[in-house]
């Protein structure tokens, strides 16, 4: 069969590239007849990588071993052998097919993800169907009745090595009387800038364009086989494959998309484009062919840009701490030995979110500790980096010959998918000596300064900027100490005592009793508790604080303040706990109001000791480690 075309005399541009089109079409149905349909690839679901098993993975060892990268040359893995394990063999294969189709890995070649998933949907061989006989068109003359934008396809982002991102849409109409079949496309591209150092030239940002319906793929091409007239202006007349079909009366989705470079110049990130949809050829089932350069929002344009990876994709690293482990981020009392080190502590439970379309590749993660002691080594020996409950991450503290050190976890080597990872930080205490004193803190923290030092990639192999790598994770200051008290399970009542029916008469005021209910566990020896209480100003501090809703302190009097357990130490004026047990305590303030004024109480601190000596607060320690939980609400009193 000889194909032939007649040059028209006075035929436009435009006329000359469809006639083109038109016999390109010709010559690839032909090819298809001659050679067929390629056989059949595989479908993914999940990203694939070393040490995962299923069918999915032994199709994959299928394709490889056919498209031409071996997984190995006999036994296992070679042909007619696949397996469903992913070992080294076939992260070898996948790494060399990944270099051949050029697809960017960054760090992590062999790994089947979603970039390399994408180029093999555009590479591989189509699955086999049986041949159909090629649809008929039903009706009679046909038109486009109607052609509007598609609202959810406007200033889109195309990244680098990004495949098929739709950039614009169109939702064509068949009118009632004939289905239509769209057999080519005029496609127009423009650079909105056309200023500065920034390429003109479509191919410096995007390697491929391609036309789908529905769905559907039925035009690709090249590039860089776009005519520029005038400068930074792109066209052609793509011409679809058959079947391209809108029945009458319905509308079908014109999507317009586009694959950027591997590696965008950095001059050329961010550059806006403009496409248009010059022009729609269609077929009618009277085979009359109609060129519609009019009808809606044929013509018109939708404005889309190149970005780097990154941007594009959306992605961010996102730290906060980990809300279900209060008990380990919120300020507490830590036991350490006073003879040998107290290992695997935790002091600080974050989260790091991962958001966007990119896996990041994690090697550095920087996590500050503060002490009040002079030298960080003098407080921990070592410090551990947990994922999901496994250690990925240690660094021994043998010269910090400061207060305030950031410490960093190296050669973590972490893959992230999008979503959420727990981490935890442990550290190994030191004992309590002449260097660790009692009552010594510890501070963990991950803020800007630290997340800014983190070692993060994306897909593509780029660093994540410091403004994508976002929140911190802050804890408690945690109070180390061999002999001393953990309080837990606090409860706090508020009611009013004495009412004046909503007025009070001259000399009355209202009353409320405030009552905090909350356990005492002694460790390292027994412990005693003043049954005193040291009011404000007083030497050593107090127990209580009364302010009003705002916070601001108020002015009323207390008119008792009784601790229980009932039962004090003989001759003394304390309560004590036995080392290793637990008793409750009953702190109950009553309090008369001197104005209207809403009032709050909160306990700031328990006085304790380690002997029954406990006067005037001098040589005590103080517990106010989660004292946030000894707050009242406000209650209003009334007073004349």
């Amino acid at each position: 069969m000889v194909l032939m075309m007649s040059p028209v005399q006075g035929a436009t541009v435009e006329e000359l590239e469809d006639q083109i089109a038109d016999l390109l079409a010709q010559i690839e149905a032909l090819q298809d007849q001659l050679a067929g349909t390629p056989a059949a690839a595989c479908t993914f679901t999940r990203n694939l990588y070393p040490g995962m098993s299923g069918a999915d993975v032994k199709c994959l060892q299928q394709y490889l071993n056919g498209a031409g990268y071996p997984v190995a040359a006999s036994g296992a893995g070679s042909p007619g052998n696949e397996t469903e394990y992913f070992g080294s063999l076939t992260q070898a294969a996948v790494g060399a097919w990944q270099d051949a189709n050029g697809v960017a890995y960054g760090a992590y070649k062999g790994y089947f993800g979603p970039v390399s998933q994408a180029k093999y949907t555009a590479v591989a061989p189509a699955e086999e169907e049986e041949e159909e006989e090629e649809e008929e068109l039903e009706g009679g003359a046909g038109s486009i009745t109607d052609v509007n934008f598609i609202s959810s396809l406007n200033n889109e982002e195309v990244g680098e090595g990004e495949d098929d991102v739709e950039v614009a849409g169109l939702e064509v109409e068949a009118d009632d009387g004939s289905d239509i079949e769209l057999t080519a496309v005029r496609l127009v591209f423009v650079h909105q800038a056309n200023v500065g150092t920034s390429s003109n030239n479509l191919d410096r940002y995007a390697d491929e364009v391609s036309v789908w319906l529905d769905g559907e793929e039925f035009a690709r091409s090249d590039a860089d086989d776009l005519s520029e007239n005038p400068q930074g202006t792109w066209a052609r007349t793509l011409t679809l494959d058959s079947g391209a079909i809108i029945r009458m009366g319905e509308v079908g989705d014109l999507a317009v998309a586009v694959s950027g470079v591997n590696n965008i110049d950095s001059d050329d990130e961010g550059e806006d484009w403009t496409v248009e949809v010059d022009s729609v050829r269609f077929r009618d089932a009277q085979g009359a062919t109609i060129t519609d350069d009019a009808t809606g929002d044929i013509g018109a344009t939708r404005e889309f840009s190149f970005e780097a990876f990154a941007g594009a994709a959306d992605i961010e690293l996102h730290v906060s701490l980990n809300g279900d482990d209060d008990e380990i981020n919120d300020a507490h009392v830590i036991q350490v030995d006073d003879a040998d080190e107290t290992d695997g502590v935790p002091v600080l439970s974050f989260i790091v979110e991962v958001e966007g379309d990119s896996d990041l590749w994690i090697d550095e993660i920087v996590v500050d500790f503060t002490t009040d002691e002079d030298d960080l080594n003098d407080v921990i020996s070592a410090a551990q980096l947990l994922l999901e409950d496994d250690e990925v991450g240690s660094e021994n503290i043998t010269s910090e010959d400061a207060a305030d050190v950031p410490v960093t976890f190296d050669d973590l080597d972490l893959t992230l998918a999008p979503g959420t990872n727990d981490f935890l930080v442990e550290v190994d205490f030191e004992a309590i000596d002449a260097d660790l004193v009692e009552g010594t803190t510890l501070l963990a923290e991950i803020t800007d300064d630290e997340t800014d030092d983190w070692i993060v990639e994306d897909e593509a192999g780029e660093d994540l900027a410091d403004g994508d790598k976002t929140g911190t994770a802050v804890g408690g200051e945690h109070g180390l100490f061999s002999v001393g008290i953990m309080v837990s399970d606090v409860t706090v009542t508020e009611t009013k005592t004495v009412t004046c029916d909503g007025v009070c008469a001259v000399g009355e005021a209202e009353q409320a009793q405030f009552t905090f209910t909350f356990d005492v566990t002694a460790f390292g020896g027994d412990i005693f508790i003043d049954d005193t209480v040291e009011l404000p100003g007083a030497d050593g501090g107090h127990l209580y604080e009364a302010h009003d809703g705002t916070g601001a302190a108020v002015g009323g009097t207390l008119v008792d303040l009784i601790t229980s357990p009932g039962t004090d130490a003989a001759g003394t004026s304390t309560w004590w706990v036995d080392e290793d047990e637990t008793r409750e305590f009953i702190i109950t303030i009553n309090y008369t109001a001197d104005a209207a004024e809403f009032v709050q109480v909160d306990v700031t601190a328990i006085q304790w000791n380690d002997d029954d000596v406990i006067e005037g607060g001098a040589g005590n320690e103080q517990y106010d480690f989660n004292m946030g939980d000894f707050e009242s609400d406000p209650i209003f009193l009334n007073a004349a």
